[in-house]
């Protein structure tokens, strides 16, 4: 959620077939927030994709971020909250939700799951990890950590529906009814008191050749 505003032509306005107002924004920089407020004024606003650790706003840009059913696939990483931070303000909220665990699995995958479940599927955590992955740092102060009620049923719903085919994973669910699956929610906002690190986002491109050991005088 943008805040301020803004004129830059590198957001296109279209009408929409149903009438309504639709602004594509081509390309981003940090010096404009490039026509993000002057999208905002639209019925719809449309983002240029990038890599989740390519991000193209300005620090301290966002009032508030919302990650849905996403943010098990890169936030796991230990670095992921410092850089996300950045681009919302001092006291702003982040807030996450999406497909997780009702609890941590300790060991091996219960029995029930392991048609279903690959190793890819270990990103999935439960809102009390989330919680201590967060408040750890000393980044981000924590207002809601829970799990939605009989979310494994809104998730076995969704499945149903954009999926039918996926068996085995609609079989996973039905057989765990919310044991383990369900969905979590995280909200927290900012801590303007702590020290954020500025990542690091390339590398020279000219490289001068060096000795690789000292030379003894």
């Amino acid at each position: 959620m943008p805040s301020g505003t803004l004129q830059d032509p590198s957001a296109d306005v279209k009408v929409d077939a149903d009438g309504s107002r639709h602004a594509i924004i081509r390309e981003l920089s940090d010096s404009t927030h490039s026509g993000f407020i002057q999208a905002a004024s639209q019925d719809r606003i449309g983002l240029p994709q990038s890599a989740p650790g390519v991000t193209p706003f300005a620090p301290d840009f966002f009032d508030a971020i919302v990650c849905v059913d996403s943010i098990c696939y890169f936030g796991t990483d230990d670095l992921y909250l410092n850089y996300l931070a950045r681009f919302v303000k001092p006291g702003g909220q982040v807030g996450i939700a999406g497909a997780g665990l009702i609890r941590e699995i300790e060991g091996s995958t219960p029995d029930h799951l392991c048609d279903w479940w690959t190793h890819d599927l270990w990103c999935l955590h439960s809102a009390a990890w989330w919680r201590r992955h967060w408040e750890r740092t000393g980044i981000m102060d924590i207002d809601v950590a829970d799990t939605m009620p009989n979310g494994w049923h809104v998730w076995l719903d969704w499945q149903r529906a954009v999926a039918p085919d996926n068996a085995a994973e609609i079989k996973a669910l039905e057989s765990d009814r919310g044991t383990c699956l369900g969905y979590v929610r995280l909200v927290g906002h900012r801590n303007g008191q702590a020290k954020l690190t500025d990542p690091i986002v390339s590398l020279p491109a000219r490289y001068t050749k060096k000795p690789l050991l000292r030379r003894e005088e």
